[in-house]
């Protein structure tokens, strides 16, 4: 008989399964014979237990763990090491579109995120509220605050731990206000004769000392100093200064 004989992977009901749960390997030889064997069994290649029967149930904890198994026979001729099967622990968790803070009247949906189950159960604030097979459940929120979770259940009635809960707040719509906003600044050009001789953000113009040198045509124009608008240039008007004045003002 060759000393290794061949051997399949541990089988288990299920390779995804809910945390806490039962699961059953099988150290499956093949050509095993009517020799006793004892079986070396692995998790994440490092051994966790040596046993004379081929089934080994363990309790889920670990969130992911591959598993394998060897023989060995009575005159210490050993199997080659199986190949490794995986076990993933689903646990169930709740997502939530468009977002946890919504509006009275704005529909969320709820998702509950977990493998294998057919069957799931929606709780607000702990107490059950529907049994549905989706995993999508759209609720229209309307209490100011409230925790949703779930828990899935698969066709042999074993069922997932309850999830974490989220928490959807409430609050009321917000009413848009009008307000007046500030008026643009401007600021003044004041042109004599086509050219420039003055800019400030007053509509006043005043000329001090007048003689007859101040003597022309004189307008102005606006420009917005914040922003890209501007006025035309106004009607010209003609100062004639004969004599001396103590002032003059020009205005818009």
């Amino acid at each position: 008989m060759s000393p290794h004989q061949d051997i399949y992977k541990p089988v288990s009901p299920d390779q995804r399964v809910f945390r806490g749960e039962t699961v059953t390997l099988t150290c499956d030889i093949q050509r095993a014979g009517n020799i006793q064997w004892t079986y070396s069994w692995f998790r994440d290649a490092s051994v966790i237990r040596d046993v004379t029967e081929r089934v080994y149930s363990i309790t889920s904890d670990e969130s992911y763990s591959e598993y394998s198994c060897r023989g060995e026979r009575s005159d210490s001729q050993r199997s080659h090491i199986s190949a490794a099967v995986t076990l993933t622990v689903s646990e169930p968790v709740v997502k939530v579109s468009p977002d946890q803070r919504v509006f009275r009247g704005e529909t969320v949906t709820l998702t509950c995120d977990i493998q294998t189950a057919g069957h799931m159960h929606w709780f607000r604030d702990a107490s059950v509220i529907r049994d549905v097979t989706e995993r999508v459940y759209s609720i229209t929120s309307d209490e100011s605050y409230s925790e949703y979770s779930c828990r899935g259940e698969r066709s042999d009635s074993q069922k997932s731990h309850t999830s974490a809960a989220v928490t959807l707040t409430v609050s009321e719509r917000p009413k848009p206000a009008l307000r007046e906003t500030n008026v643009s600044s401007w600021s003044y050009s004041w042109n004599k004769d086509d050219s420039v001789i003055h800019v400030s953000q007053s509509q006043e113009y005043r000329i001090s000392s007048v003689n007859e040198s101040h003597t022309g045509h004189y307008s102005c124009a606006g420009n917005e100093t914040q922003g890209s608008r501007y006025s035309h240039t106004s009607d010209k008007v003609t100062l004639t200064v004969s004599g001396e004045s103590l002032y003059i003002c020009l205005s818009l």
